[in-house]
């Protein structure tokens, strides 16, 4: 489906929640109507980082236009350790720091991630997060993550890849 095809889809579907959330008497809420608010300027989520699969990404905070990498069947199947049909799970289940890639090592055991995989983000290489294909996704801990971006200079608001919310 092309672009403005699927902005215009998904407009209507957020159209129509808002309608039956007024029509059952509540107030929409600042999430659905920050989503609208995201459609109707044109801009589209980008598909789930994962090979095989097409989904839109998962939202992660609407009122800040804030999305996942992953849709969010291919998340819960990560989560659950199950496997997709066709689907290749891009997110690793360890720091691709631990070489030193980002000019410091991971300090973390790469054997404990087993049971800290929660602590592990995906990092969009150039910094844009609607540039969600898989060779500019790359796994990093939340330590290296944090230290990366502070680094780089990706913490700063008025980078040219943020995302525009007026």
């Amino acid at each position: 489906m092309d672009k403005d095809k699927k902005i215009a889809q998904r407009l209507k579907e957020v159209e129509l929640k808002i309608k039956k959330v007024i029509h059952s008497g509540k107030k929409p809420s600042k999430g659905l109507l920050a989503e609208k608010d995201y459609y109707e300027k044109g801009n589209c989520k980008p598909e789930c980082v994962n090979p095989g699969c097409s989904n839109d990404v998962a939202w992660r905070e609407k009122k800040y236009w804030s999305m996942k990498s992953e849709c969010s069947r291919c998340m819960s199947a990560r989560k659950k350790n199950k496997l997709i049909e066709g689907v290749t799970i891009w997110k690793k289940k360890y720091c691709e720091n631990i070489d030193g890639r980002h000019g410091f090592k991971c300090p973390v055991d790469g054997s404990e991630w087993d049971h800290y995989s929660e602590s592990l983000d995906l990092n969009h290489k150039d910094g844009n997060h609607d540039n969600n294909i898989p060779k500019n996704v790359e796994t990093l801990c939340k330590l290296c993550h944090g230290r990366h971006s502070r680094e780089d200079g990706e913490w700063n608001s008025n980078k040219d890849s943020r995302r525009n919310i007026e």
